[in-house]
């Protein structure tokens, strides 16, 4: 084995330029393929961190204006929805996973605690909300439907507001003050979206209508599809778009008549988008690398040219038809695999400077890669090789001794 490799060596060393051009063509193909999937996931992550604040299967419903006359009815009709729509919607509606409204209440409120004052947000929500929402209750827990149906005053906060009043101490079981409302905390919350979602109290949607003055006010209506299928997302908002128009009296096709925002249809377009972006750099990393292993099959031709006398004479003493072709074979894997390995390192080494310097570069996030691609990759490309050595190995073999000798 050690004769073997000191004859590709040797080999190696006499086409010294000639090598490394044809074994930087396979490193860099290797290289291109690392660091174009890696941008590729990296695409991926930051499209997914995008969507991390609400679920990806829900659909968001917002009142908004007509601008379709519809049974006599005019235009510029603005639309409201009430307790009455959500519980018809929820007494109607199929097919779905969770179902939630709430009641939005922008602007800092004035909240204190043990003497001390800052502005949160306020924010009614239903029970399902947290679902839609991605929040998550660390401590406690969040609203229910008793508290909706009692109006009853409690609050889950978020994180940072319980760091700002409590530090050490337990909320739970404390009452805190909201613009002069006394609300007992049975709860503590954090939430993907942010420090806007976080610097919030979440109270019983009830509680947030009278505490505001507007009863039997809905902002905003959301669900969630089962089964995460965009197909069924579409239909479950026609069903929506089709309850609620019977029942606030507007044309199913007047678009502005709704706000409906279908997170399932917003993040699909981007996932398409990164799936195309993916196979696009798989497949020029696949070329660059078959460019790289016709180079040495290149490579391995023209030595088998410039050895003829050498494969002459060898057959000439009793070289089996064997070790001439595993000789050009070792040579073929020996250039694939080294080029190849070196390839992967350096782009697994850029990936991982890149990660520990600049691991959130908008929406690249984490940009990282599937070793065990890269590693089937990097054995496809040896055995590729080896099956471009063919070829030269062949020729090799088919060399007549008495002809090479005269030549």
């Amino acid at each position: 084995m050690m004769g073997i490799f000191n004859e590709i060596w040797q080999s190696i060393r006499q086409h010294k330029l000639r090598t490394a051009i044809t074994g930087f063509s396979v490193a860099w193909g290797i290289f291109l393929l690392v660091v174009l999937l890696s941008v590729g996931n990296g695409l991926g992550n930051g499209v997914r961190n995008e969507f991390r604040d609400d679920a990806i299967n829900s659909i968001w419903i917002s009142p908004g204006t007509t601008s379709i006359p519809y049974r006599g009815l005019g235009i510029n009709r603005t639309l409201h929805f009430t307790n009455d729509d959500y519980g018809h919607l929820r007494q109607q509606l199929m097919g779905y996973e969770y179902l939630c409204a709430r009641f939005d209440n922008w602007g800092a409120q004035y909240v204190t605690y043990a003497g001390k004052s800052a502005g949160f947000s306020t924010r009614g929500a239903t029970p399902d909300y947290r679902y839609v929402e991605n929040t998550q209750i660390i401590a406690g827990r969040y609203i229910n439907q008793t508290d909706v149906d009692e109006h009853r005053k409690v609050a889950v906060i978020g994180k940072p507001i319980q760091d700002f009043f409590f530090a050490d101490e337990d909320p739970l079981g404390t009452y805190i003050s909201v613009q002069g409302i006394t609300y007992k905390v049975i709860g503590v919350f954090t939430d993907d979206g942010g420090d806007r979602e976080n610097r919030m109290l979440h109270i019983p949607l009830t509680t947030a209508q009278i505490a505001y003055n507007q009863p039997n006010t809905i902002h905003r209506m959301m669900v969630t599809v089962p089964n995460g299928d965009h197909a069924a997302s579409k239909v479950l908002e026609m069903a929506v778009t089709g309850l609620l128009s019977s029942r606030l009296l507007f044309d199913q096709k007047d678009l502005r008549a709704l706000h409906v925002r279908n997170n399932f249809d917003e993040f699909k377009k981007f996932d398409d988008l990164i799936t195309f972006l993916k196979y696009f750099v798989g497949f020029v990393g696949l070329m660059t690398l078959i460019a790289g292993v016709v180079g040495v099959g290149n490579i391995l031709l023209i030595t088998v040219k410039e050895r003829t006398k050498e494969f002459g004479i060898r057959r000439a003493i009793g070289a089996s038809p064997a070790s001439v072709i595993g000789l050009i074979l070792f040579e073929s894997v020996f250039i694939t695999f080294i080029s190849g390995y070196l390839g992967l390192l350096a782009g697994m080494g850029l990936i991982g400077m890149v990660n520990a310097k600049f691991a959130d570069m908008g929406f690249i996030k984490n940009p990282d890669v599937d070793l065990s691609i890269i590693t089937a990759a990097l054995a496809t490309l040896v055995f590729t090789g080896a099956l471009t050595g063919l070829l030269p190995a062949y020729r090799a073999v088919k060399v007549n001794p008495i002809e090479a000798l005269r030549n």
